[in-house]
């Protein structure tokens, strides 16, 4: 026979959920709609702070075990497969012409859909998500074409040291990563 005074487990995750939002607090109205567009991964390329837009990046991952391409640019640190897509490694500094990624534990993948496939963008750190700051840094510029926005350079070939904000929708637009034709 069953005491009456026991609970299924159900009952009592039934329980706590109500009481938790018993305890809740609107949070307060501030006027703007919150959106991913007013967002910015903090991270961190080669010592430079950059911001990154969190509207194109799908996820921020490890970097996983890569198989490297034979015949790719240096740039190209291999490939694996991710969410069931081919997943191409871009290491950001090698791309732009400065020294590479060193993997560690902190170093992450931007990864961003990209044709049939994604890309991820090597990062030594990521920092962490948030809002835009008033005002916005500058577009990081690193010698690439159209991509040039800014052309003050410190002497690794990268960025001034106070950062600025990395496009990568104007990254995976140039031509060095156009998917191939089908």
């Amino acid at each position: 026979m069953r005491d009456s005074s026991i609970r299924s487990p159900v009952a009592i995750l039934a329980a706590w959920e109500a009481r938790a939002r018993g305890r809740v607090r609107p949070a307060p109205a501030t006027g703007k709609p919150e959106s991913c567009a007013a967002r910015y991964i903090e991270a961190r390329l080669r010592d430079v702070p950059v911001l990154v837009p969190l509207a194109p990046v799908l996820e921020v991952i490890p970097v996983p075990r890569l198989s490297r391409v034979p015949g790719a640019p240096d740039w190209v640190g291999g490939v694996a497969h991710a969410r069931g897509k081919v997943l191409c490694v871009v290491d950001l500094g090698l791309f732009f012409g400065s020294t590479p990624v060193v993997r560690r534990r902190r170093t992450r993948l931007l990864v961003v859909e990209h044709g049939p496939g994604l890309l991820g963008f090597e990062v030594d750190e990521v920092l962490g998500v948030e809002r835009a700051p008033e005002p916005l840094p500058p577009e990081l510029g690193f010698g690439r074409g159209q991509w040039l926005s800014r052309s003050e350079e410190d002497s690794a070939g990268l960025a001034p040291a106070s950062g600025g904000r990395l496009d990568l929708d104007a990254v995976r637009a140039l031509p060095e990563l156009s998917p191939p034709p089908r």
